[in-house]
């Protein structure tokens, strides 16, 4: 019983002092409560005439407690199953407070059945006689303890609901159904993504944001940790499907208008790339977020969204910013050039869909490239030329022929104070844009 209780703890994490305080007071509870039924009610009282009748009730009672139980169970599979997955029935199968409840009230009736027969037939005897060990118990210690079980056993319903709430909640859900991902399982015919993905498609459809939103931050929680300490070919197999996913989600919060869980959802691919590239050395990841902005990005083009577009392009600019200040290795450069080509591409995309944008948006898109490029000349990296030709090809499909102005007058970031780098970058950006066939419109 007090293992029972101490199971729910109720969403607190408690140290070993606490806990051991705790089950020693629930101990000390039942202990009084037991001694109070037993001086009160059977005290010098030998008189048990409707005993067996009692016990009989007791037992009933406690084996319709179970059938109630197994009874709620069904129905919450059955809503398990229409609003998260089916996959949410490992939750009951696995949890051991459910599993506690049902087996301490099948010990309780196994317990009153065998009170139930042993009971002596003359009231004059007033124990129980355990024959191979010689032992004799007082029978109305065993009635006492029968009744106070039997009472409790309201109490153990009662714990059975909080514990189905509990599990029902979908915080507890979403991060039992992450845990169940197994990295290994994942190739190219296996995606144990799917079956979660679907809890949150399923919460699109039927406008649970909260559900949404739990279920995107663990998504990349339960990714990124896994992924921290996984092997090569998992991560780059995981990765693979994980973004795919990502993609589908993407698409189904455009098509039901979930603007504020796209936003969201490009800050966590942008924080899984940075942690990628800084703690784990690791470039697959950072490589699917670009494709994955970028795709995001295009869609939020073609959907005239001027709030998600701009922070696709940030977010590209970031990614490319943090991997060069990371690294000076050649697979950190292609991260850099990669996400260059991305920004340009989804800055032509703008341009051929018509798309109305405020200033700041070229500003970024600027000021990003000339970071990569400046830091990229300061080291002497390949990168850098990709950043002259990047901007080049930006100030081409301007529709003003004044580049030049916007080149010298734009402010270059704080840290590259050295006049000669960006003197060169600046040359490299004017042999770049010359280079460039003309632009008809």
């Amino acid at each position: 019983m007090v293992l029972v209780i101490q199971r729910l703890n109720f969403g607190v994490r408690m140290n070993y002092i606490e806990t051991f305080m705790r089950r020693l007071s629930i101990l000390l509870i039942v202990s009084f409560f037991w001694g109070v039924t037993y001086f009160f009610i059977f005290r010098n009282n030998s008189n048990w005439d409707n005993t067996q009748a009692m016990i009989s009730t007791i037992i009933q009672a406690q084996i319709t407690c179970i059938a109630i139980i197994l009874s709620v169970t069904l129905v919450i599979i059955q809503m398990m199953a229409s609003t998260y997955t089916l996959r949410g029935i490992n939750l009951l199968k696995t949890d051991t407070t459910i599993k506690e409840i049902i087996g301490l009230l099948g010990l309780l009736i196994l317990f009153g059945l065998l009170l139930l027969r042993s009971l002596p037939t003359d009231p004059a005897v007033d124990y129980i006689l355990i024959t191979p060990f010689e032992l004799r118990l007082n029978v109305e210690s065993l009635i006492a303890f029968e009744i106070f079980w039997g009472v409790l056993t309201v109490f153990l319903m009662y714990l059975f609901v909080i514990r189905i709430v509990d599990l029902f909640q979908p915080e507890i859900m979403i991060k039992f159904l992450a845990r169940e991902i197994d990295i290994k399982k994942v190739s190219a015919i296996s995606n144990p993504y799917q079956s979660y993905f679907d809890v949150l498609f399923r919460a699109i459809k039927n406008q649970d944001t909260t559900t949404l939103e739990i279920g995107m931050s663990e998504a990349f929680t339960c990714f990124d940790d896994r992924m921290r300490h996984a092997e090569f070919r998992d991560v780059q197999n995981n990765s693979i499907k994980f973004h795919l996913e990502l993609r589908k989600l993407t698409q189904r919060l455009f098509d039901e208008d979930f603007r504020d869980s796209n936003i969201i959802l490009l800050h966590r691919i942008s924080d899984s790339a940075d942690a990628a590239l800084i703690d784990r050395d690791d470039v697959i990841i950072p490589t699917d977020s670009i494709n994955s902005t970028y795709i995001i990005g295009k869609k939020a083009v073609e959907c005239q969204d001027d709030l998600i577009v701009p922070l696709c392009i940030e977010t590209l600019g970031r990614i490319g910013r943090k991997s060069i200040q990371s690294s000076t290795d050649e697979r950190y450069q292609q991260i850099a050039a990669s996400c260059l080509k991305k920004i340009i591409q989804l800055r032509n995309n703008i341009h051929e869909n018509d798309m109305e944008l405020d200033g700041d948006v070229g500003k970024n898109i600027e000021k990003y490239i000339k970071y990569i490029g400046l830091y990229a000349y300061r080291n002497h990296l390949w990168v850098a030329e990709d950043a002259a030709r990047s901007l080049a090809e930006y100030y081409r499909s301007l529709p003003s022929r004044n580049w030049r102005s916007g080149l010298y007058s734009t402010g270059f970031p704080i840290p590259f104070e050295d006049s000669a780098v960006i003197v060169d970058f600046i040359r490299s950006v004017i042999i770049a844009y010359d280079e460039f066939p003309e632009n008809p419109s």
